[in-house]
């Protein structure tokens, strides 16, 4: 999967608002405060290869939007591979994803009244997170210890920048019956990070999780199908 593909994938139940926004922005005097203490207007803002040139959150803000997600990556060999890497193991990774391009976009979007949301991803070789599944219990507790290391990694961050929200996980369908090992991974974040919690479910996935009641908000990455075929009426 390209990265050009991977990114396109991104967009969290935030972004179902992006139509709305596009369709009014010529009036969102009149539409988007409506909204407001109701629902975040988010757009995931994917994170750019080079520095951000000046504008480009100013365009966004003008759209009426109020939030971002910005999603730093850990890499993952293979779905059954137990070891994970992120930022502390390797510096090359684009600039909007690394913690200085994270705390430029924050700095950048304050100054325009946009808060962010942290949503860490594993980008998967080959595959994609939803198909993350260790082949012993030895490789399961190894993946949640190195899971662990990694989300704590951007919810220290998260805490550092007093960060309204942060998404513990996303898409991963075949670890999620793990409740045990997500409780204490929450419980674990709860610890160092004092703001607001989510999981971004799949839409596959959102009616099995059974941990949701140890969270704020419930995630679900709402791609669900606009049609079963193609027939025409």
């Amino acid at each position: 999967m390209s990265r050009n593909t991977t990114n396109s994938y991104l967009p969290h139940l935030w972004c179902l608002l992006l139509p709305l926004l596009a369709c009014t922005a010529n009036k969102r005097n009149e539409t988007l405060p409506s909204l407001d203490g109701e629902k975040h207007r988010g757009v995931c803002w994917v994170g750019s290869p080079h520095p951000l040139q000046g504008g480009e959150l100013a365009v966004l803000s003008e759209t009426g939007a109020s939030h971002i997600s910005q999603t730093p990556f850990g890499w993952q060999a293979d779905i059954s591979a137990p070891e994970l890497l992120w930022e502390t193991h390797r510096d090359k990774m684009w600039w909007g994803e690394s913690t200085a391009g994270l705390q430029a976009t924050v700095d950048s979007a304050e100054r325009l009244g946009l808060r962010s949301m942290l949503k860490p991803h594993l980008w998967v070789r080959g595959s994609w997170p939803g198909e993350i599944a260790m082949k012993s219990e030895t490789d399961w507790q190894r993946w949640f210890q190195n899971y662990q290391e990694f989300i704590l990694y951007y919810a220290r961050f998260a805490e550092e920048n007093a960060l309204p929200f942060l998404c513990v996980g996303t898409e991963l369908e075949k670890t999620s019956h793990r409740e045990k090992e997500w409780r204490n991974i929450i419980k674990a974040v709860r610890q160092v990070y004092s703001g607001k919690l989510t999981y971004a479910a799949n839409f596959t996935e959102y009616e099995k999780v059974r941990f949701w009641d140890a969270l704020d908000f419930i995630g679900v990455q709402a791609y669900f199908p606009l049609a079963m075929g193609t027939d025409r009426p």
